[in-house]
């Protein structure tokens, strides 16, 4: 198991469906030790209820972003939403010790969690926005984030949405590489956007 080799892993699904197959397979697998840990919430950069939007026959696509699923027909359920920063800091709390960095929240120490997979289907932008925390305490080492081809519910399209999260990972001194993103005309990107801290 993880927990085994001392590595834990914070799994956050929107999709309650989607979060219940997560947690059963974890647990089909013999890692229900605590070290794979499954939170039914949407990260974003706000808090609350929203709606979270599924494409017909696509759960594992649902979206905050109904622009993501606006030609297609679609459901949507009524979800929790929290911030990142937030989400890992309660997780944290429950096997590391509290101790203060920086002005950082008890827990977000550096170099914490070695990667952070971002693949909020149009929601990217939002959820780097509810990560100031971790961004500033330098919490995560390494981060991998998918930027999907469409404009979001803002307005932005994906060339654009791609800019910001470039300057906001460099505005917290991380080295950022967008070779992996892909131009398919009109501003608009498609792929991963990584990030590597240097504070350590």
């Amino acid at each position: 198991s993880l927990g085994s080799a001392g590595l834990r892993a914070l799994l956050v699904e929107a999709n309650p469906k989607s979060a219940g197959l997560l947690e059963a397979t974890t647990s089909m697998n013999g890692w229900s030790d605590g070290s794979i840990s499954v939170v039914n919430r949407a990260a974003s950069d706000t808090v609350g209820q929203r709606v979270l939007f599924s494409p017909e026959g696509g759960s594992a696509l649902s979206s905050l972003d109904d622009h993501w699923v606006r030609r297609s027909k679609n459901a949507s359920v009524v979800v929790e939403a929290e911030r990142l920063d937030v989400l890992v800091e309660g997780w944290a709390s429950s096997w590391t010790e509290a101790e203060e960095h920086c002005n950082c929240p008890f827990g977000l120490r550096p170099g914490l969690v070695e990667l952070a997979l971002v693949t909020a289907q149009g929601s990217e932008l939002r959820v780097l926005r509810g990560s100031d925390a971790l961004l500033r305490c330098g919490t995560v080492r390494r981060w991998s984030i998918m930027v999907y081809d469409h404009t979001d519910g803002s307005g932005l399209k994906s060339g654009r949405r791609s800019q910001f999260i470039v300057d906001l990972l460099m505005k917290w001194n991380y080295t950022v590489d967008y070779s992996g993103l892909r131009g398919t005309g009109l501003g608009t990107m498609n792929g991963f956007i990584t990030a590597v801290g240097g504070m350590w």
